[in-house]
Parts: structure tokens; C-alpha cells; sequence
């Protein structure tokens, strides 16, 4: 791997962990990637950027340079599946895509498929980039794609932090409550609440009832 790639691979660390100055210093490394006219390194840093506000919807800065930037087909095969999340969630940053696009299936299956085969995933990485295409498919209001995601998930989540332990059941009370199934979104809102006092959350209030 070349030092660049090692870099935004570290950098990929401080998104997962949601570090100080962390979109700073995407933004950072997106515009001298592009002075230095490195379109691969550009495209990188834009994926990161652009995961980094699909992981929770709160920060844009810097958006529109960073779907500009951002390569739906790179040609290194480890940049493919963040790349795929992110073409999965792109249409919810950008109206001019949109998730009942018939392009979207095979990537879909693609990303559904290597969460399901691939061992050289972080835990963390793993749910974040599940937590785009569950978004995705919540969109589509395809439920049964998001339970299916949701079970694949399941046995993860013992070794991932716990930051996105509680991420991830958040969203599975917001999904099973959204499709009725009131039993499985008290379950998953018990999971939550049980970690909610060892996190240092502001959001912790938006805990479901």
C-alpha cells in the first residue's frame, strides 16, 4: 500500500471514531491531493469526506467538492466497497441521484455481498458501511433488504466499540419501530440504553422511549 492510501487508511480510523478536526483534515488532504492534480488521491479523501456525513447526517462542510471529486469506479479494488456505500447513499447528499436508480441493484448486491464474505473488515468500518446500505434500502422502503442486513450484522457486533455498537442498535429501534415490529425495536432500544451510560453521547436524549 502505497503512504498515501496509509494515511487516509488512519484517517478512515478517526472518521470511524468520529475524532476532533477529523473532517478538517479530509478537506485538507481532498484539496492538496487536487493541487497536486492526484485524482486517485483526490477521489480517496472525497470517499472518506462523503462517508463521514452519511455516517450520522450532521456535518456537510465541504460537500459539494467532495461528490465533485468523488470516483463511483475506482481502479484499486480495496477502495471498491467504501466507494460502493457510497454510491448507495450519495442520492441522500445529492438530488440529482437517486435511490430507485435500476444502476444501484448490482452495487447493492455487491456490498451486501462482501459484508457477508470479506474477513479483512474492521468491525467498525463493517457497521458503518452496513449503516449506509441500510439507509439506502430504508429509502427504497425495501424492510425486508434492512432486516436481512440487520441479522447479518448480529454476531458483529460483540467487537465493535461501543460507540458503534450503540450507533448500530439506534438505527435497528428506528427501523423495526418504523415497520411496526414493536418487540424487535424495544429489544434493540434495551441494547441501546444499556450502553447509552458507558458513552459520553450528546445524542444520548435521542434514545427512543
Amino acid at each position: 500500500m502505497d503512504r498515501a492510501a496509509e494515511t487516509l487508511d488512519s484517517l478512515m480510523g478517526a472518521l470511524l471514531t468520529d475524532a476532533p478536526g477529523v473532517r478538517d483534515l479530509l478537506r485538507a488532504r481532498l484539496a492538496a491531493a487536487q493541487q497536486a492534480a492526484d485524482a486517485p488521491a483526490a477521489a480517496r479523501a472525497a470517499t472518506l469526506l462523503l462517508l463521514h456525513s452519511l455516517a450520522d447526517f450532521a456535518d456537510f462542510r465541504g460537500l459539494a467538492v467532495a461528490l465533485a471529486a468523488f470516483d463511483p469506479t475506482p481502479a484499486d479494488p480495496a477502495d471498491r466497497m467504501r466507494a460502493d456505500a457510497v454510491v448507495l447513499g450519495r442520492p441522500s447528499l445529492d438530488h440529482a441521484h437517486d435511490h430507485d436508480d435500476p444502476g444501484l441493484v448490482p452495487v447493492r448486491q455487491r456490498l451486501f455481498d462482501d459484508l457477508r464474505n470479506r474477513v479483512d473488515l474492521a468491525p467498525d468500518e463493517r457497521l458503518l458501511l452496513a449503516k449506509v446500505l441500510v439507509d439506502h434500502d430504508s429509502m427504497r422502503n425495501d424492510m425486508t433488504a434492512c432486516a436481512r442486513v440487520l441479522a447479518l450484522m448480529q454476531d458483529l457486533l460483540p467487537r465493535a466499540s461501543l460507540r458503534w455498537q450503540a450507533t448500530w442498535w439506534r438505527m435497528a429501534a428506528e427501523t423495526h419501530a418504523y415497520t411496526g415490529h414493536t418487540s424487535l425495536a424495544q429489544a434493540a432500544n434495551a441494547q441501546l440504553q444499556a450502553l447509552l451510560p458507558r458513552l459520553d453521547w450528546p445524542e444520548a436524549t435521542l434514545a427512543l422511549a
